[in-house]
């Protein structure tokens, strides 16, 4: 604030240290006609007027097309080409030797032939530009009810959607998405397409009339369930038969989706295809001769090979976490995991422990230096050094002392 009261009170608008955008080498404001060039300010000169055509223009530029002032000669000044003026200051017009892309020009050959390369419109002759050429059947710029984007006229089956022309698509004929009539694939459209997977078309959606809903010849098999039929799902399914019955062990018709592996037309067990339509074995979960039980796999009281469950049988069983046929290392008398601990007591894992110990046990020894070679290093070298020692020293034993040790 103080220093704003300096400058006002000096006669100062403002100080820029020079001449910038917003301030003049005598610290005023910048001014049109204050007699002060100021560059930085885009002035390019100061009569102290604002006549145009003077040499310095009203807005302080030297009279000159593109100065965005209209002088004697000028047709017209936007600073620089724009859609309605060109670069030289003279109006818009294809022809004139001046090419205003603004304008939308993209030749300029001077002349109104069309088919030359530049049209008559200022665009090059091609397909698209407005301008009917030699090859084009029509040319509407672009996709139009009377012209495709090609240039061609209209015709369902071209291959080119003309939306415009009343065309939704036009795959060149009936597809799989559009009917032969350039029209989308309706079921009751009137058009059978069978690319669609249409056997019939009688415009309405009653089933059971001859053709169904989804335009299929009403039939066993085409996924409309109609008078006769329990069921149809297009085919075999886990609670349809390909005969559109509902699946039955018994009914004549394996029906794999269902489970079934075999037919015979009974319920009798243990004729090679049993009650439940599954070959005669054990784990088809019917008891058949020979087995004292089947599950359909292990079960708290089936073994999978179709035997009561028993510890020491064989056979593991998720009730029996392990079953070796006796105590292992890993697995108890009673077929559990073996675990100290477990209240078990299983000799096989205690003589594998001092198996192990004793293996540990040799492996150190030839480690240890040789009482001829020399003192131990440490107290506990040297105790085994001792040990060692004394074993040597012992009388030799009788043979079966000696298998003993």
């Amino acid at each position: 604030m103080r220093r704003r009261a300096t400058h006002e009170a000096a006669g100062e608008a403002c100080d820029g240290g020079e001449a910038t955008a917003a301030c003049d080498v005598d610290c005023s404001a910048p001014a049109c006609g204050d007699g002060i060039v100021n560059e930085a300010a885009g002035e390019g000169c100061e009569d102290l007027n604002t006549i145009d055509g003077d040499g310095c223009d009203s807005n302080c530029t030297l009279s000159a097309c593109g100065n965005a002032v209209v002088t004697a000669g000028e047709e017209c000044d936007d600073g620089g080409e724009s859609a309605a003026c060109d670069a030289d200051c003279s109006a818009v017009a294809c022809g004139d030797g001046v090419v205003n892309a603004t304008a939308g020009e993209s030749c300029e050959d001077a002349n109104a032939i069309d088919g030359d390369g530049c049209d008559s419109d200022c665009t090059l002759t091609a397909c698209g530009n407005g301008v009917l050429t030699q090859g084009e059947q029509c040319d509407d710029g672009g996709e139009s009810a009377a012209c495709d984007s090609d240039c061609t006229a209209p015709a369902c089956g071209d291959g080119i959607a003309n939306v415009e022309a009343g065309e939704s698509c036009d795959d060149g004929a009936a597809s799989a998405a559009c009917d032969a009539d350039c029209s989308a694939v309706v079921c009751g459209d009137g058009v059978v397409n069978e690319a669609a997977g249409e056997r019939c078309e009688d415009g309405n959606a009653i089933d059971g009339d001859g053709c169904d809903s989804n335009c299929t010849l009403t039939a066993c098999g085409n996924a409309i369930a109609t008078p006769g039929e329990a069921c149809d799902d297009g085919g075999e399914s886990a609670s349809c038969d390909t005969d559109c019955s509902a699946p039955a062990c018994g009914d004549g018709i394996v029906n794999a989706a269902a489970g079934e592996g075999c037919e015979d037309g009974n319920t009798i067990d243990g004729d090679g295809c049993d009650s439940n339509c599954r070959p005669t074995e054990c784990g088809n979960g019917v008891v058949t001769a020979g087995e004292a039980c089947d599950d359909g796999g292990a079960s708290a009281s089936c073994d999978a090979d179709c035997t009561a469950v028993a510890c020491a049988d064989g056979s593991v069983n998720p009730v029996a976490p392990c079953d070796d046929v006796g105590a292992t290392a890993l697995c108890d008398e009673d077929c559990t995991a073996a675990a100290c601990g477990d209240g078990v007591v299983n000799a096989a894992r205690v003589s594998s422990a001092k198996t192990a110990t004793a293996s540990m046990a040799m492996a150190v020894i030839p480690t240890v230096r040789s009482p001829l070679a020399g003192t131990a290093s440490s107290p506990s070298a040297r105790r085994v050094t001792n040990a060692v020692t004394r074993r040597r020293a012992t009388p030799t034993a009788p043979s079966s002392s000696v298998a003993m040790a």
